[in-house]
């Protein structure tokens, strides 16, 4: 009966976003749209795939699908940037228009005109939390032509919300970082009571966020600190707060797996070596090695919200005590997902088959390490960023690199996205190295 309890107020916080629904364990299943069901496979054989948004998170989507053996579906990208993935010469990738904050009708008819277009019904990977929102939120219409294998909208805004997602970990009695909700005012961070260094987030809410716009992450030592950043802000909004973890990056690990109705279809962990920024940003070098107390944990949690879906995990290991802390949960795969083919586990491939009505067996992952995955031209803006804080190795940052790790971006069937990713880079180099070239001798002409 406690649990039932339990679950019962989770499904109150999914459901908190849409008061049309019963509450109660038969709530999600029964707001699931027909032709997205979770209980039953499509009716006939998907026609290929729409990968939505191709930046690295989305190549490593496309390259997985057109590995699919023996004969590869079709995929289409679908990108507003022109971003890493638009370059790939394994898949054909339209330019679509943006989401707006709060409507992203426009984007949802393109996708629809474009499933007309080819035929359907196709498998649908949304590749970032806008897109997952936007897909979640037109899943009514999209179901005409798309299949894919996302969670209950609800039970998504409470995973990708900060604030909402808090509540649910605490709901699930998942051991999370001390936290609170406070306004970004001199103070505020104080008066909560916890303990510093902090770590400040956006709430991430669905629509203008005035703090996404100027931090996704950012730590605080002291309340010093948070008064002299905060002394003239002026947007609104509100912060998450987080009590630091003692640790560093390689104290972060991660799970990844597909699940359906609370029950794993494949699954694997990771370590984080390094990430950019240092300390709290995203992965650029990754190790896939099995941690069972992390995947016992995320697989605890996970069922216990009876999740669908893609799913990205992360946990903190807390030097003091050697406890793991959950951190986040991403409900689609991480950028770092490629990793978990080193063991014989592709998530992407395994949603597929799964909206397929498919059940291939996966492997069990191995122990020990089965490789590395490697983001290099942030990984090189790491190494920037260490040498200008004084804490320069090149030893320590090519260690990683004597195995040989998968890189996120460089494939030798799929050179392009490289080549011109190292174009921009090095262009932006340049233009930054001309620009501070002409303020100082702007500044020579003046003093002179």
């Amino acid at each position: 009966m406690r649990r039932e309890n339990r679950i019962n107020q989770i499904l109150s916080i999914w459901n908190s976003t849409r008061p049309d629904l019963p509450l109660g364990p038969g709530a999600n299943a029964a707001a699931t749209p027909r032709h997205m069901s979770n209980d039953s496979p499509p009716v006939t054989p998907l026609r290929g795939a729409v990968v939505l948004e191709t930046d690295v998170n989305g190549l490593g989507a496309i390259r997985s699908l057109r590995s699919i053996r023996p004969t590869p579906p079709l995929v289409i990208g679908v990108d507003f940037t022109k971003s890493i993935g638009f370059h790939t010469r394994l898949c054909r990738v339209i330019a679509a228009p943006p989401p707006h904050l709060d409507d992203g009708r426009p984007l949802c008819d393109f996708l629809l005109n474009l499933a007309n277009d080819i035929g359907g019904p196709l498998a649908l990977f949304p590749c970032g939390d806008r897109t997952v929102r936007l897909v979640s939120k037109y899943r009514d219409d999209l179901s005409r032509f798309y299949h894919t294998l996302l969670a209950e909208p609800g039970q998504i805004e409470s995973l990708i919300n900060k604030a909402r997602f808090a509540e649910l970990a605490e709901c699930a009695n998942a051991l999370t970082p001390r936290h609170a909700v406070v306004n970004p005012a001199v103070s505020a961070a104080a008066a909560a009571g916890l303990r510093f260094p902090i770590v400040a987030k956006p709430l991430n809410l669905d629509g203008n966020d005035p703090v996404k716009r100027v931090f996704k992450v950012r730590p605080f030592n002291t309340p010093g600190e948070w008064d002299i950043f905060f002394a003239h802000w002026k947007q609104g909004g509100q912060v998450l707060i987080q009590e630091r973890i003692e640790g560093d990056d390689t104290d972060i690990c991660f799970y990844g797996g597909v699940w359906k109705n609370g029950s794993p279809i494949c699954g694997f962990t990771g370590r984080k070596i390094r990430q950019q920024p240092n300390g709290h940003g995203s992965t650029v070098m990754a190790s896939c090695e099995r941690i069972d107390d992390v995947k016992h944990l995320a697989e605890q949690f996970l069922q216990e919200i009876d999740f669908t879906g893609l799913c990205d995990v992360e946990y903190k290991r807390d030097r003091r005590d050697g406890r793991y802390y959950l951190i986040e949960v991403n409900p689609r795969q991480g950028q770092w997902h490629q990793i978990g083919r080193l063991c014989g586990i592709d998530l992407i491939q395994a949603a597929y088959h799964a909206l397929s009505g498919l059940n291939p067996v996966w492997p069990e992952q191995p122990n020990g390490c089965s490789g590395r995955w490697s983001y290099q031209f942030q990984d090189v803006a790491r190494l920037v960023d260490d040498w200008r804080r004084g804490d320069f190795s090149l030893a320590r940052w090519m260690r990683p690199y004597m195995s040989l790790p998968q890189d996120g971006v460089f494939n030798w069937r799929d050179p392009r996205p490289w080549a011109m990713e190292f174009a921009e880079w090095t262009r932006n180099k340049l233009k930054s190295r001309f620009s501070r070239e002409k303020v100082i001798t702007s500044d020579l002409a003046q003093a002179t």
